[in-house]
């Protein structure tokens, strides 16, 4: 739905002409008044001043609370030709061409692939990693931002700079994906450094809330459509000897994503937040598991068996999967995972 502001601009401009209209006809009425003395006239101009100033107040009021229902909104024109120019039907939720996605963790795995499957089928994509990926250079609609996402005091000024680029006026969908994520440490939390320990908090968790608060707040009087997906796994259910940091980590964004939609129920334009578990794939992230020695990490077996009996993803797959969770209009606040959204 489109804001109609020569509309709304002209009903304004038309009711401060009747409020004029109205003013001076009543003070010419009490100024010519016979037998009044100048008390009187007093009065009667007192009266009719406060009667001005309760209509204008009621009027912005009621103004105001139209313009939050959605009265001086219309909903796009039905037109099938418009439609096939401006927007790709994706299921249940349209992702217009004139769609921005903001990633985190694109230099590589799901990561990477999401951004090669967006830039492809026309998107823009605003990618936030340490490291550029070679395969997304040559691309005219990505932006990359290099930055370390454990800087959390940063993150704030990061993400302005990327929503100021975006011609919000004109976008149809903004969306946040906080794919980044560390693995390590795969140690008992009691051989963990303070450093070790803080560090996949502050990437895993810290960073996705500090990006979510920031997203929503500059993106509250935006009419596009706007939702966040945080990249989550089962870990987050299944807590396993040393993976404490990377399991708590996941837990906490999930029960963050569930606060965050009950916070947005309600609202005119809520924030589409989910929590997405794109399974097990085969990544730098499952490699450096399954490559630890099984004396200090007791699931490396389970993570190699995985492997060599094909129960991984391609991240190539993954993406088509999470493209399709973002496409789909969810509650927000779900908890969802890849097995929904198969191709």
């Amino acid at each position: 739905m489109k804001f109609m502001a020569g509309q709304f601009i002209a009903w304004i401009v038309l009711n401060a002409l009747m409020y004029v209209y109205d003013i001076w006809l009543l003070v010419f009425i009490v100024t010519n008044a016979e037998g009044l003395n100048e008390i009187g006239r007093m009065g009667y101009h007192a009266f009719v001043w406060f009667g001005l100033l309760v209509i204008c107040i009621v009027g912005t009021t009621r103004i105001v609370t139209w313009y939050r229902q959605g009265k001086f909104h219309r909903h796009e024109r039905d037109d099938l030709q418009q439609m096939n120019d401006r927007t790709v039907m994706l299921g249940d939720g349209d992702l217009s061409i004139r769609g921005h996605f903001i990633i985190t963790g694109t230099s590589r795995g799901i990561g990477e692939q999401l951004a090669i499957e967006l830039l492809r089928q026309g998107y823009h994509v605003y990618g936030i990693s340490r490291r550029e990926a070679e395969s997304l250079r040559e691309h005219d609609r990505y932006i990359h931002i290099s930055f370390d996402l454990s800087v959390t005091d940063k993150i704030d000024p990061l993400l302005r700079d990327i929503i100021e680029r975006i011609p919000t006026d004109d976008a149809d969908m903004i969306c946040l994906v906080n794919n980044a994520a560390m693995l390590e440490p795969l140690s008992a939390i009691d051989h963990c450094s303070p450093e070790e320990i803080l560090r996949p908090i502050q990437i895993n968790l810290t960073a996705p809330i500090t990006l979510t608060s920031t997203f929503i707040k500059l993106t509250e009087n935006i009419e596009a459509r706007r939702k966040v997906v945080n990249v989550t796994s089962a870990s987050a259910n299944m807590p396993a000897a040393s993976m404490s940091l990377y399991c708590s980590s996941k837990a906490g964004m999930n029960s963050f994503t569930k606060s965050v939609g009950l916070e947005q129920a309600g609202r005119t334009n809520p924030v589409e937040i989910i929590a997405y578990d794109p399974g097990m794939i085969d990544t730098d992230m499952q490699r450096t598991a399954r490559e630890q020695d099984e004396r200090q990490f007791d699931l490396a077996l389970f993570f190699r068996e995985a492997h060599e009996t094909g129960q991984l993803q391609t991240a190539e797959e993954a993406a088509r999967r999470l493209l399709n969770a973002i496409r789909k209009r969810i509650q927000p606040g779900s908890l969802v995972c890849n097995e929904d959204f198969k191709d």
